[in-house]
C-alpha cells in the first residue's frame, strides 16, 4: 500500500580485533601492535561490505531496505547488547536481522542458514571453590581447593566436549 514502511532487513558482522601479537609476516598483518583480527572478523566485516555493495548495484529490485551493522565488540560481550541500549533499533527499526560469520566446517562458497541460534554464545560464571589448607606432608589433613578446582575445570570442558554436542542450543 502506498505510503506502508517499507519492509527492513539487518545484516550483520563482528569488526573487533583480539588483544593478541601478530606474527604471521603476512602481507596484510594488523598494523597496530598488540592486535589481530585472529578468528577471521576482518572476513566478516569485508563480507557486510560485500553484501552491501552487491545489494546497492542492484537496489531498483529491492522491495525493502536493507542496512549494514558492523559490530564492535564481539568478544568483549558488548557489541549487540551496547548498540541496542544506545537505541540503534529505535533509530533503525528492523523486521529481521542476519547475523553473519564465518564457518570453517562450511565448503567456500555455500552459505548456512537456521532459525533462532547459530554461534557460539559467550557467558560469564563465576564458581567459588572452597577448601581447607594443610601441609604438603599431611595431605589427607586437607581438602585441597586446588585440586577440586583442576577437577572441575576438566568435567565443565568434558561436557561440552564429550556429553554434548555443541552445535545444538
Amino acid at each position: 500500500p502506498e505510503g506502508a514502511r517499507r519492509p527492513r532487513i539487518g545484516l550483520g558482522g563482528d569488526t573487533d580485533a583480539l588483544p593478541l601479537v601478530e606474527a604471521t609476516g603476512c602481507a596484510y598483518t594488523s598494523g597496530f601492535e598488540g592486535v589481530m583480527h585472529a578468528c577471521g572478523h576482518d572476513g566478516h566485516t569485508a563480507g557486510i561490505l560485500l553484501a552491501g555493495a552487491a545489494l546497492a548495484a542492484r537496489r531498483d529490485r529491492l522491495m525493502g531496505d536493507v542496512l549494514l551493522i558492523l559490530q564492535p565488540g564481539e568478544e568483549g560481550f558488548a557489541g549487540a547488547r551496547r548498540m541496542i541500549e544506545d537505541g540503534m533499533l529505535e533509530r533503525f527499526p528492523l523486521d529481521e536481522i542476519y547475523g553473519a560469520h564465518g564457518a570453517a566446517d562450511l565448503p567456500v562458497g555455500t552459505f548456512g542458514f537456521t532459525k533462532g541460534f547459530m554461534q557460539a554464545s559467550a557467558d560469564h560464571i563465576f564458581i567459588t571453590v572452597k577448601g581447607k589448607g594443610g601441609h604438603g606432608a599431611r595431605p589427607h589433613t586437607v581438602v585441597d581447593p586446588i585440586v577440586a578446582a583442576g577437577t572441575l575445570i576438566v568435567a565443565l570442558q568434558t561436557v561440552v566436549s564429550r556429553s554434548i554436542n555443541p552445535m545444538h542450543p
